[in-house]
């Protein structure tokens, strides 16, 4: 049976707090942590920022790791707030990465636990969240320093499909959301 264990951490631009108290200044989010279990052997892991609407995402990005100003730059206006188009509620995720161990992959694990996330949030925290939002970008740091974009857009492609099957729209620039059921 295939579950998704999280942990839930505050953060600011200094690093990890408890998610109760942020002492040194930032703006604080949260990070949620996912690790992918099949049965009781660990096979994959998420990495996930909880956020609210009335932020600035664009000054954010720049606090938080991955690739979060991509996604800014694809979903806000010109002031840093998201766009109402997007209709994002209260609460969103951006989900940062996924990871299947290679021995687990093609056996449709990543995808289910994606399909699931909405109600894997939910039934963690006992909150509804709205949105979630991904940057489809596949590399490994190999790709990167041969500099191999063909490798680069092909696993990307591949990606993009991957979040289709689990009701993720492309929005452009390889940016994806998808809404609560």
């Amino acid at each position: 049976m295939l579950k998704v264990q999280l942990t839930r951490t505050a953060c600011d631009a200094y690093g990890l707090y408890d998610y109760r108290v942020v002492p040194f200044g930032g703006t604080p989010y949260i990070t949620i942590s996912g690790e992918i279990y099949l049965d009781d052997e660990q096979i994959g892991r998420m990495t996930m920022y909880e956020l609210s609407n009335d932020i600035n995402l664009e000054e954010m990005a720049y606090q938080i790791p991955g690739d979060i100003l991509v996604i800014a730059e694809n979903i806000c206006d010109n002031n840093g707030k998201i766009k109402e188009e997007y209709a994002i509620n209260e609460k969103f995720v951006i989900l940062d990465n996924i990871f299947i161990e290679p021995e687990y992959r093609n056996n449709g694990y990543g995808t289910l636990a994606v399909k699931h996330l909405f109600t894997t949030l939910n039934d963690a925290y006992n909150w509804k969240i709205g949105t979630i939002v991904v940057y489809a970008s596949a590399y490994d740091f190999d790709d990167i320093e041969e500099a191999n974009i063909d490798i680069l857009n092909d696993n990307s492609e591949k990606l993009i499909k991957f979040y289709q099957k689990s009701k993720f729209e492309h929005i452009g620039n390889n940016v994806m959301i998808r809404k609560g059921d």
